[in-house]
């Protein structure tokens, strides 16, 4: 037997942890240089700003590509809205307009019924949207089966192209040969077919209608991403203070949802702000203008009425409210952010 086990073994665990790295003085050594290297704040600087150059020159491609479709067109557009562009044999004339053509823009009914109808449209498409996409992602995630199956499902409207998914609820909505009329009729809830396409109120209730079938996925997914992130112990806890399910879901999930529910939001708005496609297929605007996008007056003036320089104008117009609108969502994100980790 070994007479200096019972030393070992009697002794106090600090001090055999504090004697264990004595017995390999090399590693000792190597994590000391290895701590003062990272510690050394002239070798940490040159090797971060090694990395970020080498971060940015790998990503330098997208941002030339990003530029190029982007931003390019943005600058073009505002430059020929102070233009008037005249279309000539062999290519264009330009002349200075001044603020002309934005004057000309806001005074337009067509422009102010355009964005109103576009607000009107991001608002309740946002909003319908957060809140399906919310409750279908909080009973997914109480799923324990079949949950994979659903989100296939759920896939299959967004993967759709928007030109394609109007033309189906084009079909769909049609009051001659379309499907909705037949369903009602057969279980007898309207006696005639509607014409869902032609009133103004109709026509706005079908888009809202395709839209969210194509979008609510997209939003759900976000929101789903969002509830994964929750520790599972606050429900397990709240659970056995006696808190039901509609308290758990309006004091933990909802306020832990914030940060993805904005992010959801601002995707929403851009890209609410720049429908064209659906509303297209469906109404082409109609009847009259009270369907008429932005996007869609945008496409009419530059492509219909050759009118450039007034097109420019309000795409400018439009780009600067898309602008102002993420920037005051991001920053709301932020404080959000912000709030969530200092509570």
């Amino acid at each position: 037997m070994d007479p200096h086990a019972n030393t070992v073994n009697d002794s106090h665990p600090d001090e055999v942890v504090a004697q264990t790295p004595s017995t390999n003085p090399g590693s000792t050594s190597t994590t000391a240089q290895q701590q003062a290297l990272l510690n050394s704040p002239g070798k940490g600087s040159r090797l971060l700003k090694r990395s970020a150059r080498f971060g940015y020159f790998l990503s330098s491609p997208a941002f030339a590509v990003i530029l190029l479709v982007t931003v390019g067109p943005v600058i073009i557009a505002a430059l020929m809205s102070f233009t008037h562009v005249n279309l000539v044999p062999g290519g264009m004339t330009f002349s200075w307009a001044g603020l002309a053509n934005y004057k000309n823009a806001l005074s337009s009914s067509l422009v102010r019924g355009a964005l109103a109808f576009t607000f009107e449209f991001a608002i309740v498409s946002v909003v319908l949207g957060l809140v399906l996409g919310t409750l279908i992602a909080i009973v997914l995630d109480d799923m324990s089966h079949g949950r994979m199956f659903v989100l296939t499902c759920l896939l299959i409207p967004y993967s759709i192209i928007g030109v394609i998914s109007g033309q189906l609820w084009s079909y769909i909505l049609n009051g001659v040969y379309g499907i909705a009329d037949y369903i009602l009729i057969s279980v007898h809830i309207i006696s005639t077919p509607i014409t869902f396409l032609n009133s103004p109120q109709a026509a706005f209730g079908s888009i809202m209608l395709a839209d969210s079938w194509k979008s609510m996925p997209f939003v759900t997914l976000i929101v789903l991403a969002g509830l994964r992130m929750v520790d599972r112990d606050l429900y397990a806890a709240a659970q056995v203070d006696g808190a039901g399910w509609y308290a758990r879901v309006t004091k933990i999930t909802l306020p832990l949802l914030k940060p993805a529910l904005l992010t959801a939001a601002v995707f929403r708005l851009l890209q609410c702000f720049g429908v064209f496609d659906i509303i297209y297929i469906l109404t082409m605007g109609g009847p009259g203008t009270s369907t008429q996008s932005i996007a869609m007056l945008m496409y009419n003036t530059l492509f219909e009425s050759y009118n450039l320089s007034l097109g420019s104008a309000i795409s400018t117009i439009s780009t600067l409210i898309v602008l102002v609108i993420a920037i005051a969502v991001l920053r709301v994100f932020r404080l959000q952010v912000k709030t969530i980790g200092t509570s």
